[in-house]
């Protein structure tokens, strides 16, 4: 449950920490807290439960709590069930921050939640990251390449900023994964993703960025410098 309810609504994990950040209500906050403490301790696998993590920092939950367990109905102990909920919280989320979270796992809740994706993520224009972990997407046949055209493809008619971010990300890893990657989206599906990538130049719906951005890629792939 706690799953599917994530992964449908990915701004919900957002929206109960806004609610519990801002309410002056005790009980209001008390609520928000719970959800989200059994959001991550009620997971299947630690693999899960780490996707939950991710997704919770992804919208500042260690600020929240940390902001939430100096108030003074927290700090004084004066409501047990909650206090503890947020010193549950807070362990969990510190633990994955200073052992396991990398600029990587952040770009992955993105992809795994495409409604988040936002060039608020620094990840998008970094051309460090890409530098680092291009490499990455060539792994299991590009399955993560595959997951951006997934992507792409449900957003086909659509002219939201997720497609123009998606066709920057392909340029950072056409010019850094080079003839490998510009092959496999040539030819994969009969070349389909290369066609779609194209059909943003006709079906921009006004959005010139999204245009802009097409063309970029486009040249990358048929060799052209720009």
């Amino acid at each position: 449950m706690n799953k599917a309810l994530l992964h449908n609504f990915p701004q919900l994990a957002g929206s109960l920490l806004t609610i519990a950040k801002d309410s002056i209500k005790l009980k209001i906050v008390r609520v928000a807290v719970a959800i989200l403490k059994n959001f991550v301790d009620v997971t299947t696998s630690p693999q899960e439960q780490f996707k939950v993590i991710k997704l919770l920092l992804f919208h500042g939950a260690l600020n929240t709590v940390n902001t939430l367990k100096e108030r003074k109905f927290a700090s004084n102990g004066s409501d047990e069930e909650l206090s503890n909920d947020l010193n549950y919280l807070s362990e969990s989320l510190n633990e994955i921050v200073t052992s396991k979270l990398t600029s990587f796992d952040e770009y992955l809740t993105e992809l795994e939640n495409p409604k988040l994706i936002s060039y608020a993520s620094p990840t998008h224009k970094s051309s460090e990251f890409w530098l680092e972990n291009s490499g990455k997407f060539k792994d299991s046949n590009f399955k993560l390449v595959k997951k951006i055209f997934d992507i792409l493809i449900q957003n086909s008619s659509d002219n939201s900023t997720v497609n123009t971010i998606l066709l920057n990300d392909l340029q950072f890893l056409i010019k850094n994964l080079g003839q490998d990657l510009i092959t496999f989206i040539n030819t994969e599906k009969g070349g389909q993703y290369k066609l779609l990538i194209m059909s943003f130049l006709e079906n921009s719906q006004g959005n010139n960025e999204l245009k802009y951005e097409a063309l970029k890629t486009i040249q990358l792939l048929v060799g052209h410098n720009f």
